[in-house]
């Protein structure tokens, strides 16, 4: 540090922080961001939050059932009588499966988009799994069920 700057000065002070403090790239991270817009929506307070069930890549495969590096992730949420089954396919695809069958409607969200998907006879759908944090709303007689955030 230069011995000419007066350190009680404010000016000086700036200059020799500005000097010690390596210049850096103010930009926010895009995962920060996203999360920061999905922690903000204000407008999902009386929705029911799933709880996670099993996650393939948490949940140690048994001895009996070894899982291979082909096999898709498995991702099972459930919340008061609805059941939210995801599966990520290596090829980044989603298929999705809620339980019981006749929901409303279903949306996978991201924190820039929503999209509704169409659901067959038995409660299944397919989509491109998003490359961005996300999470799965079922609505259905009045009540609307949500996993919680996550990355696949």
């Amino acid at each position: 540090m230069d011995p000419t700057f007066d350190l009680t000065d404010d000016d000086d002070l700036v200059i020799a922080l500005r000097q010690a403090v390596p210049a850096t790239n103010d930009v926010v991270p895009r995962a920060v961001h996203d999360f920061a817009l999905a922690v903000y929506d204000l407008g999902s307070l009386d929705v029911e939050l799933a709880a996670l069930i099993h996650d393939s890549l948490v949940d140690a495969p048994s001895v009996a059932a070894r899982a291979s590096e082909d096999d898709p992730r498995v991702i099972v949420y459930s919340a008061a009588g609805t059941s939210i089954e995801l599966r990520v396919t290596g090829e980044r695809e989603l298929l999705g499966q809620v339980a019981p069958a006749g929901v409303d409607e279903v949306q996978v969200q991201t924190a820039s988009e929503s999209m509704v998907v169409v659901l067959d006879e038995f409660g299944q759908f397919e989509t491109a799994a998003p490359d961005a944090l996300m999470r799965v709303l079922v609505r259905q007689e009045g009540r609307t069920v949500a996993t919680p955030w996550m990355r696949l």
